[in-house]
């Protein structure tokens, strides 16, 4: 009787909660959206949970890209993995956005497989996917920045100050990964 009465309180506040801090969330006039995630927009990056995180960003050609080298551009930050059929139909998708946008955009394609193909293997899944922007094997400083992804593919984009400006769980499309750049290079 006592169980039945505990929840008959709880289940309605509990409705009630979640009810409103998704009407709070949709109604925020200071997000960005789309489709899987929301984050806040500022003028100027200062929180480090929705910065770009200063991390090495070593690449499988030996090139280390930098926070700083990236100042003033749109960084991508896609986790991906070699075995992941959803990532192997967003890859080509990614290259052509690459393409498009030249020196004004950095993709980084942080590869998440346990153990590291070897370099023929990798070479061959890269021209098989027409994977032009370069490759980052995960290392623990990205894992713990981005709070260990475990789904893929997932896609960061932050803008030329670093703020992060949207997130999303699952493929992204050329037109819409293009729509959230778009949108930055023009504010």
């Amino acid at each position: 009787m006592i169980m039945r009465a505990l929840i008959y309180l709880f289940v309605p506040a509990i409705i009630g909660t979640a009810s409103l801090l998704f009407v709070q969330g949709a109604h925020d006039e200071n997000r960005s959206t789309i489709p899987g995630g929301t984050m806040p927009v500022a003028a100027k990056c200062s929180s480090s949970s929705r910065c770009l995180p200063d991390v090495r960003w070593l690449d499988t050609d030996g090139i280390t890209h930098t926070k700083a080298d990236l100042a003033g551009k749109v960084v991508v930050v896609n986790f991906w993995a070699t075995w992941c059929h959803p990532c192997e139909r967003e890859i080509p998708e990614f290259s052509k956005v690459a393409s498009r946008y030249g020196e004004q955009l950095m993709i980084l394609g942080v590869m998440m497989d346990s153990a590291r193909p070897d370099d023929s293997t990798l070479l061959n899944f890269m021209s098989d996917h027409d994977m032009t922007y370069p490759v980052i094997p995960v290392t623990p400083s990205i894992q713990l920045a981005f709070q260990y992804p475990s789904n893929y593919p997932t896609t960061y984009v932050f803008d030329r100050k670093g703020n992060q400006r949207a997130w999303k769980i699952r493929p992204m499309s050329e037109s819409e990964l293009s729509g959230v750049i778009e949108k930055i290079l023009h504010e």
